[in-house]
C-alpha cells in the first residue's frame, strides 16, 4: 500500500513494517531475516523513512539499533497504520448476529494444538459450518505473536505472559502442571510430587528458547524444595516430552492438558505436585482485532473443554 503524501512523496507501507521489525529485534540482520528481506534492503527502508519524515528514527550502539525519542513515537504510530492496513488487506468473517462465513487464521502453541484445540475446532466447525479454520502450529510464543502482529493471523494461543506493542492478550484458560512418569518407576507409587523427590533422577524438560517462563518456573519450584532439576534431555514441545518419559528417558513436569488425554491416561503415572504450580494459557490479538466475533466464540468452546483447574 502506497500513502501519498501532500508534497507528492509518497511512503510504501514496507518501510513501516520494516522499521517496526528492526525497533523489535534491535537489529537490521534479525530484522532482514525476519522479513525475509536483505539487510542492505532494510536499512534503506529505514533511512527513506527517516528522509520522509524529516527525522532521526533510529541509531547504532554497537551492534544494535536502538530508537531515538521521535522513533518511539513513530513506533506506536506505525503499529497503528499497519493493524489497519492488515484489516482491509485481509478477508475477515462477518460480524453479525450470526457468524456464517469467512476465515479464522489462528496461529497456536503446541500444546493447545496437540490437546484441547483439535476438539475445539471440530466442535466450532459443527456449529459454523460456513467459516473456515486454518491453524498453524508454532513451537514459541515469539512466533506466534510475530504471525498476529505481523503476518496477518486473527489470533495467537499461546502460554507465557508479556505482550509486545500493538498487541493484547487475554486469558482463556488456566492449566495444571502435574508430574509424569512411567507407570513402573518408584517414583508413581507416590500420592503427590515435592520437589525434593526429584534430587538425582533424570529429567526430561523443556527447552528454555520454546518455553522460557515455564523452564524459570519449574527451576524455581525445584529450588524452593533445595534441589536442581536434573535435565538429561530437553524437547520443544510436550508431546515430544512424554514420549521421552514412556521410552524410560526420566520423569518430567508437564501440562495437565497434555498428561490426561485419553490415549495417555492409561500409559502414565500422573500426580499433582507440592506445592501446586499453575499457567495460563493466552488469546493473543491485535489491539483493533478483526474476526472478533468468531474467535470469540472458539475461546468460549475451549474454555467449556478445560474449566479453570488452576487452583
Amino acid at each position: 500500500m502506497i500513502i501519498r503524501f501532500p508534497n507528492d512523496r509518497v511512503m510504501n507501507t514496507e518501510m513501516l513494517r520494516t522499521f517496526v521489525e528492526v525497533a523489535r529485534q534491535g537489529s537490521y540482520v534479525r530484522a532482514a531475516r525476519a522479513l525475509r528481506l536483505s539487510q542492505p534492503t532494510a536499512f534503506r527502508h529505514v533511512r527513506q523513512l527517516e528522509e520522509m519524515l524529516a527525522t532521526e528514527l533510529v541509531f547504532g550502539a554497537g551492534k544494535a539499533v536502538v530508537l531515538t525519542n521521535r522513533g518511539k513515537a513513530v513506533l506506536e504510530q506505525a503499529v497503528r497504520v499497519l493493524e489497519e492496513v492488515d484489516r482491509l488487506r485481509h478477508s475477515t468473517v462477518r460480524e453479525s448476529d450470526d457468524v456464517e462465513t469467512g476465515a479464522l487464521d489462528l496461529a497456536v502453541g503446541t500444546t493447545l494444538a496437540a490437546s484441547v484445540m483439535p476438539v475445539a475446532l471440530v466442535t466450532f466447525g459443527e456449529r459454523y459450518p460456513g467459516v473456515r479454520v486454518r491453524m498453524t502450529v508454532l513451537n514459541n510464543r515469539s512466533a506466534i505473536d510475530d504471525a498476529v502482529l505481523q503476518h496477518g493471523y486473527d489470533a495467537g494461543f499461546r502460554s507465557g505472559s508479556g505482550a509486545l506493542p500493538g498487541l493484547k492478550l487475554t486469558t482463556v484458560l488456566g492449566d495444571r502442571l502435574v508430574f509424569v512418569a512411567p507407570r513402573s518407576h518408584a517414583l508413581a507409587a507416590r500420592a503427590a510430587i515435592c520437589a525434593g523427590d526429584l534430587a538425582g533422577v533424570p529429567f526430561v524438560g523443556h527447552t528454555n528458547a520454546a518455553a522460557p517462563d515455564l523452564c524459570s518456573q519449574l527451576d524455581a519450584w525445584a529450588m524452593s524444595g533445595g534441589t536442581v532439576l536434573e535435565r538429561r534431555l530437553a524437547f520443544d514441545d510436550q508431546d515430544a516430552i512424554v514420549t521421552a518419559v514412556l521410552a524410560g528417558g526420566g520423569v518430567s513436569i508437564v501440562s495437565n492438558v497434555i498428561a490426561n488425554r485419553p490415549t495417555l491416561v492409561r500409559k502414565l503415572a500422573v500426580r499433582p505436585l507440592v506445592p501446586a504450580l499453575s499457567r495460563d494459557f493466552y488469546l493473543v490479538r491485535r489491539r483493533r482485532s478483526r474476526a472478533r466475533k468468531a474467535r470469540d466464540l472458539l475461546t468460549g468452546i475451549m474454555a467449556s473443554l478445560v474449566p479453570d483447574d488452576s487452583n
